[in-house]
């Protein structure tokens, strides 16, 4: 259960991927569809087509993908081995259970926290610049050797970075994983 890699071959990620993982042979047909992506990791249904029996057998597959000097390597599992990525979309577990209910009980448990992390997920409030945010818990910055701990924040247009903040005393930051976090949205600044 190594990496495999190769030329990018001017591909996206995605691109190289579904090239990856798609083929045939006299026998067979190997396909992979409804890709998609969560950052650097690849969702999907992998399915194998007997040519001569029609017989199609299908999972989710998850493949980590990482990209370093023109190379992509990937590195693919099975939901019947439990990978531990569980941000398949609902849409593709949907389509997994309609089209390819499955009788692996590790397959039936990855569906399961898959469903049950995308219900927990927090819908973050589409922000407008402008808009003052406050975390229920707050952040410590360290400016130079002056150490903050900061709870309130002002959505800030950028032209090269997405996401960024303004602090009350005026520095410019990211806010990593916002969506996870505890915040109400206290209107435009003033």
């Amino acid at each position: 259960m190594g990496w495999t890699g190769s030329n990018a071959q001017g591909l996206s990620v995605k691109d190289y991927i579904i090239k990856e993982l798609t083929s045939e042979t006299d026998t067979h047909r190997f396909l992979f569809t409804d890709v998609s992506m969560r950052g650097n990791v690849a969702y999907g249904i992998y399915m194998t087509e007997d040519k001569h029996t029609g017989i199609v057998v299908a999972e989710a597959m998850v493949v980590l993908a990482r990209k370093e000097d023109g190379w992509i390597y990937l590195k693919e599992m099975g939901e019947s081995v439990g990978p531990y990525y569980y941000d398949a979309p609902k849409k593709l577990l949907d389509k997994l259970d309609a089209l390819y209910p499955t009788p692996s009980k590790m397959a039936i448990e990855w569906r399961q926290k898959c469903r049950a992390k995308a219900a927990a997920a927090k819908k973050t409030p589409k922000l407008s610049y402008g808009d003052v945010i406050k975390l229920s818990h707050p952040l410590t910055f360290d400016f130079g050797g002056w150490v903050e701990k900061i709870d309130t924040f002002t959505y800030t247009y950028d032209p090269i970075r997405k996401n960024v903040f303004r602090t009350p005393s005026g520095h410019l930051c990211r806010i990593t994983k916002l969506n996870t976090r505890e915040f109400t949205v206290q209107g435009a600044a003033a």
